[in-house]
């Protein structure tokens, strides 16, 4: 019998190191699996349109606030999307300063959708 066969009496090196393999991959198995049973996102997606009332392409800018707190900005184009991936929790979604926030409560794995409709019209 050679030293790097598997295959060996009791008490020989290679059946320990069979042994100790054994053990390594079935506490690989039982890590991974334990991984994956616990694994959670924590983290949201909030979404939505800006419209407003004229023909011509118009800039604004979404503010996302949690408390006092200005936590993400992002200047889109009238009609297009914005988008955010923030950690699940209550927010307050405005546009510019000319806008009243409105709330949002972002749920982990979820995504909550926030329209603002048409203003600045004459």
């Amino acid at each position: 019998m050679t030293s790097g066969s598997w295959a060996g009496r009791e008490g020989d090196a290679t059946v320990t190191r069979l042994g100790t393999w054994l053990r390594a991959a079935t506490m690989a198995g039982a890590l991974v699996g334990l991984g994956a049973c616990g694994s959670t996102t924590s983290s949201a997606v909030l979404t939505g349109t800006v419209r407003r009332c004229t023909e011509r392409i118009v800039e604004s800018t979404v503010h996302v606030y949690q408390g006092a707190h200005q936590v993400a900005s992002q200047t889109v184009e009238s009609g297009q999307y914005y988008r955010f991936v923030l950690p699940a929790g209550r927010y307050t979604v405005s546009v510019g300063a000319a806008s009243e926030g409105q709330p949002a409560l972002l749920r982990a794995g979820r995504t909550t959708h926030v329209n603002f409709p048409p203003f600045f019209c004459l």
